[in-house]
């Protein structure tokens, strides 16, 4: 299978962490424990089963079924996002 740091999009999912650390580095404090830490794991989990499906034991479509995999928490993440405006 591929590398997967050659991947566009595990580099942007990479890039997503970063973007996300910073945003939920604006949340009230009282979400420290909550919303912060349910986040930043949800949008780390989406570069990790990227590259898990990158594994040599994984057929293509495998790998297909991974990237399908990844988008549940970044569908999380956006969610999160859009309403932290309200916070």
């Amino acid at each position: 299978m591929q590398d997967f740091k050659n991947l566009l999009v595990w580099k942007k999912s990479v890039r997503l962490i970063s973007d996300t650390y910073k945003q939920t580095a604006l949340f009230p404090q009282e979400e420290k424990y909550n919303l912060t830490s349910q986040t930043r794991r949800a949008v780390i989990s989406i570069s990790n089963t990227i590259a898990k499906g990158c594994g040599k034991k994984y057929t293509p479509k495998d790998f297909a079924n991974f990237l399908q995999i990844s988008l549940v928490p970044l569908v999380l993440v956006n969610k999160i996002k859009n309403s932290s405006t309200t916070l």
